[in-house]
């Protein structure tokens, strides 16, 4: 069993080459420690039998896959991007256990989105090739993503979606909740505030800071700086603070350890989430 304040990290990206590594941290003090994994470059996969661990078992190399730690600590993974291709593929790592098992989706590249009918479970269900997606694991045994990259419907990595989905541990069943069903070019912020049905915030790639609250609420901070919160209760999202008359709005520090309503992180990319 891993110490539990040790870190990991899965995946690498050196001169547009990927591996497929596991690495622990905390092993031993200040160190790290190879734990699983392929030490050569765009390493293919082995998937093994969808839902059967096995030592053997490794995800293929990928960047920016969509990320998850659940509430038993295992750590899960779903597609990224290999050889200018996303996979739709999802993974669960056991540290206990040492073992990856491939658990959903598709073992080829390039699956397209298969949406359901909005709020309803299904297990032909999937949302398809992705990376840089949002993420968040809530309260109650669910991991959650929002929007991200795709390539399937314009062969570029130039657009984004902007859908939220849900995935079940115990039913093993995606279920998409919100958004639409291409890439988006619409969002809808409504009123600072107030909880609306056509809220929608903006499709996102190259973000992907995010956080889950004590009473399980889903948040986001978008391109443009602006805060959106996620309500699993109502399936609805509210703006709750930053600029929307801006694409790229400058930071406002404010004075430094004071909180302030027109304090804002402002336009950015590729943040750091802490807690």
């Amino acid at each position: 069993m891993f110490p539990t304040h040790s870190f990991h990290k899965f995946f690498g990206l050196l001169v547009a080459a990927f591996f497929s590594c596991m690495l622990s941290r905390a092993q031993v003090p200040g160190q790290w420690t190879f734990m699983k994994g392929s030490d050569t470059l765009d390493f293919i996969g082995n998937y093994g039998v969808r839902g059967l661990p096995d030592t053997t078992n490794m995800p293929p190399s990928a960047y920016e896959a969509v990320e998850w730690t659940d509430a038993y600590g295992n750590f899960w993974l779903y597609g990224g991007e290999f050889s200018q291709k996303i996979g739709s593929d999802l993974w669960k790592f056991s540290p206990n256990s040492n073992t990856w098992t491939w658990i959903n989706g598709h073992n080829k590249l390039e699956q397209k989105p298969v949406y359901g009918t909005r709020t309803v479970p299904d297990t032909n269900n999937t949302p398809g090739e992705r990376a840089v997606c949002y993420s968040w694991a809530d309260k109650t045994g669910s991991l959650w993503l929002y929007g991200g990259l795709g390539y399937y419907d314009t062969g570029t990595a130039t657009f984004g979606y902007s859908d939220l989905w849900k995935y079940y541990i115990a039913a093993n069943v995606w279920t998409w909740l919100k958004g639409d069903t291409s890439f988006a070019t619409t969002y809808h912020y409504g009123t600072k505030y107030v909880e609306d049905t056509a809220n929608k915030p903006p499709a996102n790639i190259e973000i992907g800071v995010c956080w889950t609250d004590k009473t399980n609420n889903l948040w986001l901070l978008d391109n443009k700086g602006c805060m959106w919160r996620y309500k699993i209760a109502t399936n609805n999202w509210t703006w709750m603070s930053g600029d929307t008359t801006t694409f790229t709005p400058p930071a406002v520090y404010g004075t430094k350890g004071l909180p302030d309503s027109a304090n804002t992180p402002g336009h950015s990319v590729l943040d750091y989430t802490v807690g």
